[in-house]
């Protein structure tokens, strides 16, 4: 289960629908935040099993209005039932379970989407406030998007067509990461991304081609791990703003560095080979930090470092 609103710096109390206790009965969460902090408690359970959207409707209308903000998460019914409080919701997750899944339409205001085994196609574009979508196994060619005008993260775990997804030098993409993508092969529906500023690949087996990413001018910080067929990175290199590059396990020699020695924005370097290799590419960058314990204060956290709880729905 993804907890979206966690890490929002806001102080705001909201309520989630976090799915059915062993008696069917819905339980409602109160979530509340102190800046980053969340504190969820057990708010009420209702009492009888609800077996209709009439009843689910009456169980919304009990919890006090407080801002307004609801999540529906992991719950096994029909969407139907959560339309009336379509004009609140703001973050959702299907898991393969829901009926009626396209009803999603209906939730204009959402702004933090969690797609799960998802098999048939949507259509997202009314909902223009979207800032993040996280799918784990979704085929995104049949989707219609908005111009997704307000969107910041994509998190996308063994999904395919990603190609079909609009983006554009007025996206304001800010953070995508792909986890065991078997599907791209480039990224050159990327290139005119250029509000993208991170970037986090692992396991995308099939990408050997970088497009030219001199437009990407917001671009700073990027991890590698098992891009074993991406050997040319002249078109990232072209990226003006870039900083930290990580490299993870790729099998790439020094030799496939040398696009970067035009780089003169880069900052740091991690790149792990052989001893002797080592010792070359620190010959050829020489300035540029080159081990963990030195990564620069703004190149930690969330920028190239990354691990599979980033992506794994939980």
């Amino acid at each position: 289960m993804i907890d979206f609103l966690s890490s929002l710096k806001y102080n705001k109390n909201y309520f989630k629908v976090n799915g059915f206790d062993e008696h069917s009965l819905p339980i409602i969460m109160e979530v509340s935040h102190d800046g980053s902090k969340s504190k969820e408690r057990l708010l009420k359970v209702f009492k009888g099993s609800i077996k209709s959207k009439e009843e689910m409707k009456a169980a919304l209308q009990q919890l006090p209005d407080y801002d307004g903000l609801y999540s529906i998460v992991n719950i096994e019914m029909d969407l139907e039932w959560i339309i009336s409080c379509a004009d609140k919701l703001i973050s959702f997750e299907y898991h393969g379970k829901i009926k009626n899944i396209d009803r999603i339409s209906n939730f204009i205001k959402l702004r933090y989407l969690g797609l799960e085994n998802c098999k048939q196609s949507l259509d997202l574009s009314k909902l223009n406030h979207l800032i993040e979508i996280k799918a784990v196994k979704v085929d995104f060619s049949g989707f219609n998007f908005s111009p997704l005008a307000n969107i910041r993260h994509f998190r996308f775990v063994n999904c395919r067509n990603l190609s079909s997804i609009p983006i554009n030098k007025n996206t304001p993409l800010q953070y995508l990461s792909l986890l065991w993508d078997r599907d791209t092969k480039s990224f050159d529906f990327l290139k005119e991304a250029a509000n993208l500023e991170i970037i986090g690949l692992m396991d995308v087996s099939k990408l050997e081609h970088w497009p030219d990413s001199s437009q990407m001018t917001r671009l700073r910080r990027i991890y590698f791990n098992n891009t074993n067929r991406l050997f040319d990175f002249s078109g990232l290199a072209k990226a003006p703003n870039l900083e930290c590059i990580n490299f993870g396990i790729n099998g790439i020699k020094p030799v496939h560095l040398e696009p970067f020695l035009a780089c003169k924005s880069l900052k740091y370097l991690r790149y792990s080979g052989t001893k002797k290799d080592n010792a070359l590419v620190r010959e050829m960058f020489p300035g540029v930090l080159m081990d963990d314990d030195d990564e620069p204060e703004d190149c930690s956290g969330t920028s190239v470092r990354f691990s599979e709880d980033d992506w794994v729905m939980r």
